[in-house]
């Protein structure tokens, strides 16, 4: 589970129609506009709360209506058991139990895989700081990577 700022359009793949004959939610509060300096009116900048779920699929809540489902992904083909954001190029990095590692993103309104390659050891974790990608193992050792467009 994570918090996310990357927008994804509004799509479920697997109750489309549900979706596309809803009627959109006008009503929720844009923080990234709010300027005052009380403590209650603090920015935001994640939007969505993301849920990995077993069978590789990714669940997108608005954190301003937890009640909905916004969108719904499939990724990965096992339960995805990390996720990050990389939130300088609006794409997000997810892990499932095979130990493969998806760098992925949205294109033209779709989910777009950009990158797919198996890690082949357990994370502890992923920092992502600029375009610095820094990948800690299980085994104590650690990878290092340099984000380039």
């Amino acid at each position: 589970m994570s918090f996310v700022s990357v927008t994804p359009p509004r799509y479920d793949c697997d109750i489309f129609n549900e979706i596309s004959n809803a009627k959109k939610d006008t009503n929720l509060k844009d923080y990234s506009t709010v300027t005052d300096t009380d403590p209650k009116n603090v920015e935001y900048d994640d939007l969505y709360l993301v849920m990995g779920l077993s069978k590789g699929t990714l669940v997108f809540i608005s954190v301003d209506n937890l009640e909905q489902v916004y969108a719904r992904f499939s990724i990965h083909r096992q339960q995805i058991d990390q996720i990050y954001e990389v939130p300088k190029y609006g794409k997000i990095i997810s892990v499932c139990h095979e130990l493969v590692l998806n760098i992925w993103g949205f294109a033209n309104g779709v989910a777009h895989v950009y990158k797919s390659f198996p890690i082949l050891r357990p994370l502890i974790d992923i920092k992502v700081a600029g375009q610095l990608i820094l990948f800690g193992f299980k085994t104590g050792d650690s990878e290092m990577f340099l984000w380039e467009e």
